[in-house]
């Protein structure tokens, strides 16, 4: 090998240096991007600038005042979902009202909240302002669980076409957590 020879092999290693220098920094830029477009999109709430401390919403207790027969029974629910389940006596033309206390550890939270009855006579009249959509938006209407206490009302009416003179019904009402985004 001749020293002409060895002068040529420098040139080319030290142009493949700042090649690999370059792909190593896009790559890297690349997997910190992209860590943060998935906390963005799957995780919006977590330490972002502006949310704050991560809150929860907590349900304390339920309700419900109803003009029906028997003793209506609430209960709070966490697993599987976070909500209320009613218990009622409905009969034809009865009413009822629904309140639910809740609170939110660690600041404000912003909540949907969606509701079902097992009995197709059951309809709820009176609602908060802000129903679960069915994906999720931050645009839309949210409720705000304050830090030192909420309540919310869920009327419902029974209707006068219910044949049967009494029936139980299972009136539940589930809260769904938004994020901090406005």
């Amino acid at each position: 090998m001749s020293a002409s020879d060895s002068s040529r092999e420098h040139p080319e290693k030290s142009r493949k240096r700042p090649l690999v220098a370059v792909i190593a920094i896009v790559v890297i830029l690349g997997a910190v991007i992209g860590f943060f477009v998935y906390e963005a999109f799957y995780n919006p709430c977590n330490s972002w600038p502006g949310c704050g401390p991560v809150d929860e919403p907590q349900i304390l207790a339920a309700t419900n005042v109803a003009t029906s027969y028997g003793e209506p029974v609430c209960a709070v629910v966490t697993e599987g979902f976070q909500g209320i389940t009613c218990e009622a006596f409905i009969s034809a033309g009865t009413t009822g009202v629904i309140t639910m206390n809740m609170t939110s550890l660690g600041g404000d939270s912003y909540v949907q909240f969606a509701n079902y009855s097992s009995s197709p006579y059951v309809r709820f009249t009176l609602v908060p302002p802000c129903p679960l959509s069915s994906i999720e938006n931050y645009t839309a209407p949210r409720c705000t669980v304050s830090g030192s206490g909420s309540t919310f009302r869920f009327g419902y009416s029974v209707a006068q076409d219910l044949a049967a003179p009494q029936e139980v019904a299972i009136l539940t009402v589930t809260v769904t957590k938004m994020c901090c985004w406005p």
